[in-house]
Formats: C-alpha cells, sequence, structure tokens
C-alpha cells in the first residue's frame, strides 16, 4: 500500500532522519519531505547547471546535517541543515565521484582515485590515493574508511594512513559493506569477507551480483540484474 508520492525525479530516496527524508534529484536539487505525509519541507538548488547524474551518491545525514557534494567538480561538499535547508559550511573538493558517507570520526568523500576526509565543520583532515578509477560507494567504520578498486580493497584507518589492502589481479570488485567484524566485497561471482581489523579473510563464498549488500541480523542479501540471493549470516 503507497503512503504517499512526491513527482522529485529522484535519484535515490536516501538521508532519513526521525521527520524527514532527504532525496536528491537529477536536475541538482535536495529535497526534505516529510516522513510522515511527504510535505515538502524545503528544496536546496546544490548544482542545477551540473546536468544528469549530478550526484554520485545519495545523501548522508548525521546530527542535523545533510552532506552532499556533485560530480561537476562546482559545488565541493556542502553542509545544509536538515531543518531549513541553510548552507552551514561548504569545502572544496574536485569532482565528488563517491560519497558522501559520514561517522563520527568525520566525513569522507572520493574523486576518482582520491579519498577526503572532513572533520564535521569542514576542515580537511587527510587526502589518500588509491589505484585505479573505479567508482564503488565508500564503506565505513570505527577503525577504518573502505574504498574498492577494480582489483584492490583498500582498508584506510582515521588518520589517513593505510592498514591493509586486499588485491586480487584481474578481479572486478564491487561495493563493499561492513558487517559486525567483517567487511564484505564482491568480485568475479564471489562475496569475499575479511577482517575489518587486520584484513584476514574469513570466508569466500560463491555468489553473484554487483550492487552493494544488504546485511540483516541472520541473513545477508545481494542482487543482480535478475535474481536477489540470500546467505546465512556474514558472521
Amino acid at each position: 500500500m503507497v503512503g504517499w508520492k512526491c513527482p522529485t525525479n529522484p535519484r535515490e530516496a536516501s538521508g532519513l532522519d526521525p521527520e524527514a527524508v532527504h532525496v536528491p534529484d537529477w536536475r541538482g536539487r535536495v529535497h526534505a519531505l516529510l516522513v510522515a505525509d511527504g510535505t515538502e519541507l524545503w528544496s536546496r538548488d546544490i548544482d542545477i547547471n551540473g546536468g544528469r547524474g549530478t550526484f554520485a551518491d545519495p545523501v548522508a545525514v548525521r546530527d542535523g546535517t545533510v552532506y552532499v557534494g556533485s560530480q561537476s567538480g562546482e559545488t565541493g561538499l556542502v553542509a545544509l541543515n536538515t531543518q531549513t535547508g541553510d548552507t552551514q559550511w561548504t569545502a572544496s573538493t574536485p569532482a565528488i565521484t563517491g560519497g558522501p558517507v559520514v561517522h563520527s570520526n568525520g566525513i569522507v568523500v572520493q574523486s576518482h582515485q582520491l579519498v577526503i576526509a572532513f572533520d564535521h565543520e569542514g576542515t580537511r583532515k587527510w587526502t589518500f590515493n588509491v589505484r585505479g578509477d573505479t567508482q564503488c560507494p565508500l564503506a565505513v567504520d570505527d577503525r577504518h574508511v573502505y574504498a574498492a578498486t577494480q582489483d584492490a580493497l583498500y582498508a584506510i584507518d582515521w588518520t589517513g594512513e593505510q592498514a591493509w589492502m586486499h588485491e586480487v589481479a584481474g578481479a572486478q570488485f564491487g561495493a563493499s559493506t561492513v558487517a559486525g567484524d567483517s567487511v564484505l566485497v564482491q568480485g568475479d561471482g564471489q562475496l569475499i569477507a575479511r577482517s575489518s581489523p587486520a584484513g584476514d579473510e574469513h570466508w569466500t563464498t560463491n555468489a553473484s551480483g554487483r550492487g552493494r549488500v544488504i546485511v540483516a541480523p541472520n541473513a545477508v542479501f545481494l542482487a543482480d540484474a535478475a535474481t536477489v540471493t540470500a546467505l546465512g549470516s556474514a558472521e
């Protein structure tokens, strides 16, 4: 049963807080919609001249702030107030091709081979170069930032130093996902679980699909163009 609809031409619904869902659209705008009935609380033009595909990933929300950035390279990273849509700060970046992802340790974005971390006031903390330019969503936990390229998974600690790297020559890695003390990554028809602290292999199983893995308490789900696969717990 449909509760409500709002014609925003959305890229992907995201950025949920207790009162509103924050939705970027294909025209460079971000909308705040009331969860209860879809009423638009505010709408902001972030990169109206950026064209289709302005946003690489959905927006991120934490502690009253919406974080967003565009692939055009014109906006940088923008922090908006969740209640009003007013700009809290902006930080200069190249084109944002991944993220933002927000954590208590900071905000992380990716620009092609460059991973960039900011504090919650918009000050740049560090940058890290990965090899390759595959645009896979970033993942974070208390220990690390995880960036997947075509054939490698990087774990970068919150000081900007490489903690470990898992590399498979000729692989085609997809998005990484944190599940407890494991980080999951897809590649070449397999789902690989590695220890998030040290990168040791937990397990590997055959599994198709290259989208983001969805982790539930007792199952792991992944999808390709035709099927959804359910696996047992990630632990």
